[in-house]
């Protein structure tokens, strides 16, 4: 459980530090990775309990606008943050909020396999660039905003090589998909894609499907799309019919999504 660490050939003793050997304090600190508040505590024991309390602390973080503030004020020296920790990252904008000044910082974020961006409406071109350069560590993505510009999805994609699920929500689509965007995206996208809501059409699965690695997502879940989306959808499926074992695909009728069809394999 949790990461593996070496033991050292001799124990060094700190001032004020209890001397437990280290295989043994991640122990302890593994059986309590879901008690925030006794972990807290525990990172206050000594130096050596610092890094594998951290390690179960930060695993997950949310940022609003003013929680990136605090993470500023708190860790100034990014070097020696906890960032290196994450492996959940999270972001909620609510409009003008974006993490301004923080895109220095994003490097730092070296682990992290799972990003999540929520919010009300996304227009600002500058709205991804503030994040800075993505993790290339980044295996999942998750958007749900009430509106998003095509050009945030592709350049968050063009981003992530390693790229493996993709899931996105929205009520509102913005803006057109330039041609051959798909060429300059790498992602492997090996796992599973999510599609929810109207933003589900077929010009972002045409996009898809021009990515040079391929498509072998083994789970699709696209639910009230357009109708318009159904071709591109059956192309999509004869590309992934070796890798996908699970389809849920379903369309709005007339703005009601009580009333559609439900195609499951």
């Amino acid at each position: 459980m949790g990461r593996a660490f070496s033991k050292p050939s001799s124990p060094t003793k700190i001032a004020g530090d209890p001397r437990f050997p280290r295989e043994l304090v991640c122990e302890v600190l593994d059986h309590l990775a879901d008690d925030m508040t006794t972990l807290r505590l525990c990172s206050l024991v000594g130096k050596s309990w610092i890094y594998p309390s951290r390690r179960h602390i930060f695993n997950s973080v949310f940022f609003t606008a003013s929680d990136i503030t605090k993470w500023n004020k708190t860790f100034p020296d990014s070097e020696h943050s906890p960032a290196g920790h994450v492996r959940d990252l999270s972001f909620c904008y609510i409009q003008p909020d974006v993490p301004i000044h923080f895109a220095d910082r994003m490097p730092y974020f070296s682990n992290v396999q799972n990003l999540i961006l929520i919010g009300r409406a996304a227009l600002d071109p500058g709205f991804i660039s503030a994040l800075g350069q993505l993790p290339l560590s980044i295996r999942s993505v998750d958007i749900t905003f009430s509106k998003i510009l095509n050009a945030h999805i592709m350049s968050v994609m063009q981003q992530l090589p390693n790229l493996d699920n993709l899931s996105l929500l929205s009520q509102e689509w913005g803006g057109p998909i330039p041609p051959g965007t798909g060429k300059l995206i790498q992602c492997r996208l090996n796992g599973k894609l999510r599609l929810r809501r109207q933003l589900a059409h077929h010009d972002l699965l045409n996009t898809l499907m021009e990515i040079p690695t391929g498509l072998q997502f083994t789970e699709v879940e696209i639910r009230d799309a357009r109708m318009n989306c159904l071709p591109a959808t059956l192309k999509l499926l004869g590309t992934c019919h070796d890798t996908l074992t699970k389809l849920h695909f379903s369309t709005l009728v007339q703005g009601d999504s009580s009333a559609y069809p439900s195609y499951m394999r």
